[in-house]
């Protein structure tokens, strides 16, 4: 196709294939598109400033390829292998993941996963992983990870995790509106061309339409280069490191860590520091609906204790969410009326906001120190790991910095 910025053909010839394919069953490309490889490097652009009021991809859902229908193996050096099981629910899909593989095989991605991924770079660094994943605790999918890493199953690790930065959740409904059919609430797959997208805070989400049972990707290049961006979900800049292997500089909050402090009212404030790990069951008045990503899912009052399972710093742009998630906890859990007096509850948000924003800068100061002195220690310490980290502590400190001065806590 002539709408592929190519410098190796071979992986030129894949793409036209995926999108001979794609087109095959049915997936509509505006004509804008361009589809952009260098150096194994691929990202989807479109022209510049260009004002799109439709979708610049629409992909039907049995392109996409589900990971429960295929094995996945290791073939040496870092090549990636599928076989499709007997059975599978999406058949259809068999070529996408074909090509996928190939594509994923000629850019060499598993090999430049291998020299990236924290948690593939970090072998003779457990103190470091340690120290985030025991101030941070995460999800299933990250825990997994991690237990990988502590038993040394390296070649696991390197499968799952790489497949695991790529995973999209389907759930059964959308996929049954595109005729397909799992007997669980939802199943992991791929995403085929959509793979090529990477992630930007604040851009369009994945949509899926399910009168047409197709995914669809609007938006609008308004960035130098005319790349079209995803936001991949709501996360802060510790969880995309740990699960996609880059720093996000423009996450627009941050998850605070584990802590626990004395209230003003004698109360103790407990965070669990979940990351989002606890979704919400019951929907949120409309009075609180704009603090939908800020306010926490788990609040609940156990005895002397106020126990929450995340907090949310925003940016300074959204920095009033902060108080008022704050604001509604308490009240929520104000069972002895001690929050009934305005100036009460404000002094209370003061110290829960300084608490926070205090422990979170320490953290983050004193894990310095330890990756410091660990590269100190290992003339082989990975560079790119070395510098995304630090990349990764100036973001979280200066994001509770940011908000300190804005508030004049500092």
């Amino acid at each position: 196709m002539e709408n592929i910025g190519r410098t190796n053909e071979k992986i030129s010839i894949v793409i036209d294939d995926l999108l001979a394919e794609l087109l095959d069953m049915g997936a509509i490309i505006h004509p804008s598109i361009y589809i952009k490889e260098s150096n194994g490097e691929l990202s989807i652009s479109c022209k510049k400033n260009q004002k799109n009021t439709g979708a610049l991809l629409t992909v039907p859902l049995t392109c996409m390829p589900l990971l429960v229908d295929f094995e996945f193996t290791l073939r040496s050096p870092y090549k990636l292998a599928s076989t499709i099981k007997k059975g599978a629910i999406n058949p259809n899909a068999e070529q996408i993941m074909n090509l996928m593989i190939l594509l994923y095989n000629y850019t060499d991605k598993l090999k430049a996963w291998s020299e990236s991924y924290p948690l593939l770079t970090l072998q003779k660094h457990n103190e470091l992983l340690n120290a985030i994943f025991s101030f941070r605790p995460q999800g299933k999918k990250l825990s997994a990870f991690k237990k990988l890493f502590d038993q040394n199953k390296y070649d696991e690790l390197l499968l799952h995790s790489f497949i695991g930065s790529r995973e999209f959740t389907y759930k059964q409904e959308a996929l049954a509106s595109a005729n397909i059919h799992t007997v669980n609430q939802s199943e992991k797959g791929l995403l085929s061309i959509i793979d090529f997208l990477n992630h930007q805070m604040g851009d369009s989400e994945y949509k899926i339409n399910r009168q047409t049972g197709c995914m669809e990707i609007c938006g609008n290049a308004e960035n130098e280069i005319g790349e079209i961006f995803v936001q991949y979900s709501f996360m802060d800049v510790v969880q995309t490191y740990l699960t996609y292997g880059f720093v996000d500089k423009n996450a627009h909050v941050l998850y605070s860590g584990r802590l626990q402090f004395r209230l003003l009212s004698g109360l103790n404030f407990v965070v669990l520091s979940l990351s989002g790990g606890l979704k919400r069951t019951v929907a949120l008045s409309s009075v609180y609906s704009h603090l939908h990503n800020y306010l926490p899912a788990g609040i609940k009052r156990d005895g002397n204790n106020v126990v929450v399972s995340d907090l949310v710093i925003p940016k300074t742009i959204n920095i009033s969410y902060f108080s008022e998630s704050l604001a509604v906890i308490l009240t929520q859990c104000d069972q002895d009326g001690f929050y009934k007096d305005k100036e009460t509850l404000a002094r209370e948000v003061e110290h829960i906001e300084r608490q926070v924003l205090a422990v979170n800068i320490d953290f983050w100061q004193k894990f310095l120190a330890i990756l410091e002195q660990s590269q100190r220690k290992d003339n082989s310490f990975n560079k790119t790991t070395l510098s995304d980290f630090r990349l990764l502590v100036d973001n979280c400190s200066s994001h509770c910095q940011a908000y300190s001065k804005v508030k004049g806590y500092i």
